[in-house]
């Protein structure tokens, strides 16, 4: 399926959560007004019935007085035959982000480092120290060095390049949808590419300051 057609099934599967949705805020708000400690963030986890979509959705309030607005995030896990998705949700701006199964593998590899933690823990984690990315289409630099490291995925797509937390971000954009692929560390950024993402990693810290 192409990332519009998997935008709009992940869509229609969020209707059957969106009333649980509602009542968790309503639950979240009474939580906050009785808190003493701040950030307050709670998260509820639901199964849709038919597809089977694990949506998470995390409701967070940074100070006293953010009842009525609190930050809010979903995510949904989602199994194919090549293995367990994450996404992304932000439709009240129609844009999704789909962590593929290869991103994870590289994630434990090149990040994490670490054999013993299941894929799952490493999804659920992963969504916990999420602070999204500075990215931007790619340039012959950044494409070159995503063949450097992916020898196996030389005739995929990719025109999507971005800084995160952990590192850098390659992928697939069409329209407001993204398709992140893999990830590298900053060690492994070669000498005459150190300018191109030495900038985006600036941007990604002063956005998140």
């Amino acid at each position: 399926m192409s990332l519009i057609e998997i935008h709009n099934e992940l869509k229609s599967d969020y209707r059957n959560v969106v009333t649980k949705k509602d009542l968790f805020f309503k639950e979240f708000r009474r939580m906050v007004l009785k808190a003493s400690n701040f950030p307050f963030t709670k998260t509820r986890e639901y199964t849709t019935p038919t597809k089977k979509n694990l949506f998470i959705i995390t409701f967070s309030a940074p100070s006293r007085g953010y009842e009525n607005k609190p930050e809010f995030s979903a995510y949904v896990i989602y199994n194919t035959a090549k293995g367990k998705y994450l996404a992304s949700l932000i439709f009240q701006n129609d844009i999704i982000t789909i962590y593929a199964p290869h991103f994870f593998k590289r994630y434990r590899e090149r990040i994490l480092k670490d054999n013993s933690i299941s894929n799952d823990e490493i999804i659920r984690n992963y969504i916990k120290k999420d602070r999204g990315f500075t990215g931007g289409f790619i340039t012959k630099q950044a494409e070159a060095c995503f063949k450097s490291f992916e020898e196996q995925h030389q005739d995929e797509p990719v025109n999507f390049t971005a800084a995160t937390l952990d590192g850098y971000c390659f992928g697939f954009k069409e329209g407001n949808n993204i398709m992140i692929k893999t990830i590298i560390s900053p060690e492994m950024v070669k000498d005459d590419q150190r300018d191109f993402f030495a900038l985006m990693k600036k941007q990604f810290d002063e956005e998140n300051l």
